[in-house]
């Protein structure tokens, strides 16, 4: 951007020229040059917002330039203020010429008078002066005029005050009163008899008396207001009345306002506003008693009134009527997952005119939640896991929705129809379970008493947990994930501890194998007596003997650490193992013992 707010200081002993300015949004560094009439120039350079020129050229004048620069671009000069803005103003067509001198470096020029009643008139012009049409009567303006060139435009020129001309609204007989004053200072009232008799009276109120009328005459009587600027016409007929009963109508649909009103006597026509404090004016024209109002600003209230027209006054205004309009809509709604609890919260922006909000969370099987709230944040803690919801945040009582995130995936569900295997020959847990929409991956973990720990990660419907310590009880606990809640409470914890059946298909154990195998002979019954240590995770034993050519085999069994082998065949060397088994494995096996039978003598 140009620089502004240039100045210049001269250092009269140390002849420097001192060039301050104000900062440039996007600048990098700024260059002041100083330009004398005959072209000649000299410049400094600054990075600062301030830069001295030494050895200036005595008794000469210096235009005096900043430029702002960055590494790629360097600024355009701004045209300069506009100066001796003046105001002429032709009473018998209620129009301001303006005028004003040249600016340096403008192409063309804006002019805009602001009305103290809010109705504002305009123009353009590459001249230096410029017409303002359609100007209320009665009404004090504030002009401004503003230099432009192909990019930037100056600042506006001090303000000029000015006065509209004044229209008469009334027919005047002998006594005078004027409900139409606006924007007069002063009245004459002229009675004129059929004889040519003139009377007239002077008043700065609403009413004067004619006196020294001759008797027995017949008088018409005219008034003419005036300001410091202008004369209005002679009144010649009276004021509209005030429109009455205004009833305006929202469209919620359109944001529009359907305004009815009573006929007023004497008005030819109408004029319907609406407007607010920094809401900018809406106005419909018509002759009828109805108009719609169009371009409303939500979330705003607005003053509504109707005025009565005809040739001569445009001053007879009905009641005011305010009317909200309808509220903007809700913007930048965000919804965020809370991985701990799966609830889900959703924020936005305040919108005007909203005092209250309804959000609805619509699931895509159908299912809907609502939540409503006076502030700009609902939580949703009743959500489906492993569903899509779209989110729709409204103003609660119009139902003007804002429809921003229309695919939100909550916490994926608890993983259903878990099962866990042993594979008996390599101590391996095979655990698996139903797949589920929306979830990415599965973790399961596996708890040992002994403090063992084991996990297996799949995207599958299963998973497998190798070397499993003997003897131990795992729990298990079985993990969905979506990638976004990894640490999410969507998980199956299996308590082998505290399950009804402390060995269900739920819980992971192999039997440690039974050690200390002794096995002693009984003679008499020809029978051996097979003892053992206990195994962790056994819950029941069998052993085995057989003979060394493995023709004969004899076996008991025990949830104990001991039973007998009977029927043993006479003179063989028996090969005595145990087998330590639970309810998923039963091939553990310990190492051998031997036991030799007697010999049968004849």
């Amino acid at each position: 951007c140009p620089p502004t707010g240039v100045s210049s200081f001269m250092n009269c002993i140390a002849n420097i020229a001192l060039v301050s300015w104000s900062s440039a949004a996007g600048a990098m560094f700024y260059t002041a040059t100083l330009t004398q009439e005959d072209g000649s120039s000299k410049s400094c350079w600054s990075d600062s917002v301030q830069c001295g020129l030494p050895n200036v050229n005595c008794g000469q004048n210096y235009t005096v330039t900043v430029t702002a620069s960055n590494l790629h671009c360097n600024s355009d000069p701004t045209p300069c203020v506009p100066t001796d803005v003046g105001v002429q103003i032709d009473c018998s067509t209620n129009q301001a010429l303006v005028s004003w001198n040249m600016s340096e470096g403008a192409l063309t020029y804006t002019v805009t008078a602001q009305s103290t009643q809010g109705p504002i008139s305009s123009c353009e012009s590459t001249d230096l002066k410029c017409t303002l049409t359609n100007l209320t009567c009665g009404q004090s303006y504030s002009v401004q005029v503003v230099a432009q060139d192909d990019i930037c435009s100056s600042l506006p020129s001090p303000a000029i005050k000015f006065d509209s001309g004044r229209k008469t609204v009334i027919t005047v007989y002998l006594k005078v009163s004027l409900p139409c004053l606006k924007g007069a200072l002063n009245y004459i009232s002229t009675a004129r008899s059929l004889s040519g008799h003139v009377a007239t009276c002077n008043s700065n109120n609403t009413n004067c008396e004619l006196e020294n009328l001759q008797c027995g005459q017949t008088y018409n009587a005219i008034v003419v207001a005036s300001n410091e600027n202008c004369n209005s016409p002679p009144s010649n007929r009276v004021t509209p009345c005030p429109p009455q009963n205004l009833v305006p109508v929202l469209d919620c649909s359109t944001n529009t306002v359907w305004v009815e009103w009573e006929a007023s006597r004497g008005a030819d026509s109408y004029i319907v506003q609406a407007f607010g404090e920094e809401e900018p004016e809406s106005v419909c024209e018509t002759s009828s008693q109805s108009c719609n109002l169009p371009d409303l600003i939500c979330g705003f209230t607005y003053n509504i009134s109707v005025i009565a027209l005809n040739s001569v006054c445009n001053v007879s205004e009905s009641d005011i009527k305010q009317l909200k309009t309808v509220p903007c809509v809700p913007q930048q709604v965000e919804a965020q997952v809370d991985c701990q609890s799966g609830a889900v919260a959703v924020s936005w922006e305040p919108s005007a005119g909203s005092l209250s909000y309804t959000t609805v969370a619509q699931g895509n099987g159908g299912y809907a939640s609502t939540c409503n709230s006076t502030d700009t944040t609902c939580l949703f803690s009743n959500l489906l896991c492993s569903h899509d919801y779209s989110i729709t945040v409204h103003e609660r009582t119009v139902l003007i929705a804002s429809i921003i995130l229309t695919c939100l995936s909550v916490v994926p569900c608890v993983p259903q129809k878990v099962t866990a295997e042993i594979v008996c020959s390599n101590d391996t847990g095979v655990v698996s379970w139903e797949k589920e929409d929306g979830v990415s991956s599965y973790e399961v973990q596996a708890f040992g008493p002994d403090g063992h720990k084991i996990k297996c990660n799949s995207t599958e419907t299963s998973c497998q947990l190798p070397n499993l310590h003997c003897g131990q009880l795992y729990n298990l606990t079985v993990t969905a994930q979506d990638g976004r809640c990894d640490s999410s409470h969507a998980f199956l914890d299996l308590n082998c501890l505290t399950s009804s059946s402390s060995s269900s298909s739920f819980c992971l154990s192999v039997p440690c194998k039974v050690t200390y195998v002794q096995a002693s002979l009984h003679c008499q019954s020809n029978s051996a007596a097979v003892t053992w240590e206990p195994a962790s995770g056994a819950l029941s034993y069998y052993a085995v003997g057989v003979t060394a050519d493995s023709i004969h085999q004899s076996l008991c069994n025990n949830t104990m650490t001991y039973c007998d082998l009977n029927d043993l065949q006479c003179g063989q060397v028996y090969n005595v193992s145990v087998f330590s088994q639970d309810e998923s494995c039963s091939n553990v096996q310990s190492d051998d013992a031997y036991v030799l039978t007697g010999k049968v003598f004849f």
